[in-house]
């Protein structure tokens, strides 16, 4: 939260310097982000008089002005629409250097010399404002310099709240946490003089659980126009746009108290009623941003006698907001309920400061004081006259709440022992009275103290705690190494498989990805078979990109893998471990745990050279890889498809009867929908399924004593062949000699034709007893091939089978 120095002065007492005032707060939880010391101005940066002001002789949007800075009189081309003769402007002189470091030199514009520039706020870092040239407010003095007249530049200091903070998300808030760090108080508010007479509005609160209390001031005599020089400028540094003097006062009591303040233009509330209740069904209002929305009896409203005029807490509606013709208005401060102001604004969509800070909960009594502040405000910045009565109803009225303090806890949270005077008074600097004197109870002394209303997050006596802790300061508990025994503790449930799977994984070469678990919309690909009402939707997300509970881990993987190649990495390989979610069965749904893997990019030359194109079989080897690390050695591989694979690339993978998990090359469709532009290759694994086939113990298989005969065999076989099909005849007909399997080829077009493919496997026959001859390697082989041609048509590719190794001559 952005706030000024003098702004802050105000209220307390403050160090003398702002990097002082950034330890203190840090030292109070309240770490600043940073701190901005405002616009200083060159000396050469004076204030001038335009005398006159000419067309350009070659430009039309360009002015040539003649303005005096009291020793002598320039000659300046400006090109700002609302410079006129007789005010009084900023001149960045000729050698001059302006706050953002660029030096004036005299140059020639359109052929016309121009020995200086008029300057714009936005030009002396004052603000966002570059419409025009800045007229300097009231008259000051020709010539003298800028810093003189517009005072020491006012630094900006943005302090860090944490989210249940909510009273120091303003000044007021911020000044409490200095005066309590200093030992002062707070400077008194400035008085309310209210001495006008008007007819108050008649309020009326059908609910008092909607609103616990509502307030009504009513000014008069208002002269609605831009606001004081001082108003726009501390609204600008923390973060608000200026608007009129009646908006940028609420705006200013906001930021100020951290007390929404509406304004309502007198003479459009209907009857000179205001009624709190809530919407009834077909009515409809225009907002202050210019939407029309339905309303429901789920929102909450103030209506005059007749309409709405406002979503309570909300926004305000345009037929009754402020406009330069207002003269009178009716100010409401109110505390409406935290969860029905939250609930309204999500469901019409709407996000505004009044709706968070009501959704957060604001000080019941510090409805009053911000209420009084606005309208004095008013008094002063508009010309209004403050009506002397008010307006207060108040239902929710409830004693502040009290909180025992037990001093041995106190000890035992803080790691110090902490007297109990120097407690009380610790937490009184924080306005957290004592409700009584410290009694003794079971060996132990205990208070009761009274939590001030400002004050929503202190609920228990570990907050008690955590503020004595604050005030004495954390650099004040000594450092000491405490001896703690603990137990171990097993991981429980599935994360010790899914870690496990995780390393075997990260061991073959894949880094862990963590994809987000809400996700935006599934594409169809990525759903095969599941209904919508079998996926998870969230009631309010934060944005449409997060809506539902995933399906599955591919779509989050494909996305990760695009965003990577999309930043220069050559190649992608990850690999992730996690938790998809159904809504059936109803009403909790189930979740399960999957494993996935993918490849994409092109493989590096080093540790993969003469890497294929297609990375199926380097993907499938992985996958086979992680199954028999995982002991696993039975398993099969069929044909399968669904629409998130590419045709004619899918398979699943068995064992026991059960499908582990499917693999194939991503569909470029589903490829496409999640920003994937080049081929991608992934396995999907149920973790229960694998975890169901793990063996609780490994078997020990001996080292073979004899050496393995290996051939290649390459065939040529109907395109439609699967080659878990081929595999099985192949494993059938080697027989007991028949130890692996190796697929590690497949080749289509050119001389194989059309309609057919080539496959090529790597086969090793083995005996326990001996070393095979050459000969029974030969009939084995042999047997195969007939086995392939019976089956399937196959055609031997390139002649005999060759042999690699093994085997002894016949």
């Amino acid at each position: 939260m952005k706030i000024t120095w003098k702004w802050l002065e105000d209220w307390v007492e403050l160090p003398d310097r702002p990097e002082d005032l950034a330890h203190l707060l840090a030292m109070r939880g309240l770490p600043v982000q940073s701190l901005e010391r405002g616009a200083s101005f060159d000396p050469g940066i004076v204030v001038g008089s335009v005398v006159e002001v000419a067309r350009h002789p070659d430009a039309d949007r360009l002015s040539l002005c003649t303005v005096d800075i009291g020793s002598e009189r320039l000659s300046i081309v400006c090109g700002a629409p609302n410079v006129a003769a007789g005010q009084r402007v900023a001149v960045a002189q000729v050698g001059s250097r302006l706050p953002d470091g660029t030096k004036l030199r005299k140059t020639k514009i359109r052929g016309v010399e121009s020995q200086g520039m008029i300057c714009s706020e936005r030009e002396l870092g004052l603000s966002d404002e570059s419409q025009g040239i800045w007229v300097l407010p009231g008259n000051p003095p020709v010539g003298a310099p800028l810093a003189s007249v517009t005072g020491s530049a006012d630094p900006a200091i943005d302090v860090e709240i944490t989210a249940n903070r909510t009273d120091c998300m303003c000044v007021v808030g911020i000044a409490r946490e200095v005066a309590s760090a200093r030992g002062a108080g707070l400077k008194p508010a400035p008085a309310l003089r209210a001495e006008g007479a008007g007819a108050l509005p008649e309020v009326k609160i059908e609910n008092p659980a909607d609103c616990l209390r509502y307030m009504a001031r009513v000014v008069t005599g208002l002269k609605v126009g831009p606001s004081p020089d001082w108003l726009s400028r501390r609204l600008q540094a923390s973060g608000f746009r200026s608007i009129n003097n009646v908006v940028d006062a609420t705006n200013y009591v906001l930021r100020e108290f951290g007390q929404p303040i509406h304004a309502f233009d007198a003479a459009n509330v209907g009857g000179n009623a205001i009624r709190v209740r809530r919407a009834k069904a077909g009515e409809r209002l225009t907002l202050l941003d210019g939407r029309e929305v339905a309303l429901t009896p789920a929102h909450l409203v103030i209506a005059d006698s007749r309409v709405p005029m406002g979503l309570a807490g909300v926004m305000g509606g345009l037929p009754s907001g402020v406009t330069d013709a207002t003269t009178a208005v009716v100010l409401e401060s109110a505390q409406f309920d935290p969860a029905l102001t939250r609930a309204t604004a999500r469901s019409l969509g709407i996000a505004s400061d009044a709706a968070d800070r009501f959704a957060q909960g604001v000080d019941p009594e510090g409805v009053a004081t911000a209420l009084d502040a606005t309208a004095r405000i008013l008094a002063d910045v508009a010309g209004g006259k403050v009506v002397r009565d008010r307006v207060d109803l108040w239902p929710g009225r409830a004693e502040r709440p009290q909180i025992a303090l037990s001093l041995r806890r106190l000890a035992q949270l803080l790691g110090v022992a902490v007297e109990k005077d120097k407690a009380t008074q610790a937490l009184r600097s924080l306005g957290i009275e004592g409700a009584g004197p410290w009694k003794k109870q079971d060996g132990d002394e205990v208070a009761s103290f009274r939590v001030p209303s400002h004050r929503l997050d202190i609920e228990i006596e570990e907050d008690l705690i955590e503020e004595v802790g604050r005030v004495i300061g954390y650099d004040a508990i000594p450092r000491r190494l405490r001896a703690v025994s603990t137990a171990y503790q097993p991981e429980a449930g599935a994360a010790p498989f899914d870690n496990r799977l995780a390393d075997l994984a990260r061991g073959f070469g894949f880094h862990e990805a963590l994809s987000p678990v809400l996700v935006g919309e599934i594409p169809p690909e990525a759903r095969h078979g599941l209904e919508d009402s079998e996926i998870w939707e969230i009631q309010n997300p934060k944005s449409r990109e997060l809506k539902h509970l995933r399906v599955g881990l591919l779509p989050g993987l494909i996305g990760a893998a695009a965003r990577n190649l999309h930043h220069g990495i050559r190649e992608v390989r990850l690999a992730e471990v996690g938790k998809v979610f159904r809504a059936s069965p109803p009403p909790l749904g189930s979740e399960r745990h999957e494993a996935a893997l993918i490849l994409a990019g092109k493989s590096d030359e080093w540790d993969h050279p003469g890497a294929e194109e297609d990375r199926y079989l380097e993907l499938k080897g992985a996958v086979e890889a992680l199954l028999r690390a995982l002991g696993i050695d039975s398993f099969r591989t069929d044909a399968y498809h669904e629409p998130c694979w590419k045709v004619g690339t899918g398979a699943s993978i068995r064992a026991s009867e059960r499908r582990l998990g499917r693999l194939g090359e991503v569909a470029p469709s589903l490829a496409s929908a999640l920003g994937l532009n080049r081929p991608a290759w992934a396995a999907v694994l149920d973790v229960a399924a694998l975890a169901a086939v793990v063996p609780a113990k490994r078997g020990y298989r001996p080292v073979a004593r004899y050496p393995a005969s290996k051939r290649d065999l390459a065939v040529i076989v109907p395109a439609d062949t699967h080659h878990a099909d081929l595999e099985d005849a192949i494993r059938a007909a080697g027989g007991a000699q028949m130890e692996e399997v190796r697929l590690f080829d497949v080749f289509e077009g050119g001389p194989v034709g059309a309609g057919k493919k080539s496959m090529a496997y790597a086969l090793e026959f083995r005996a326990p007893d001996r070393t095979l001859l050459d000969r029974e390697v030969d009939g084995l082989m042999e047997a195969i091939v007939r086995a392939l041609q019976t089956k399937f048509g196959a055609t031997l590719r390139g002649g005999a089978p060759a042999r690699r190794s093994g085997g002894v001559p016949s």
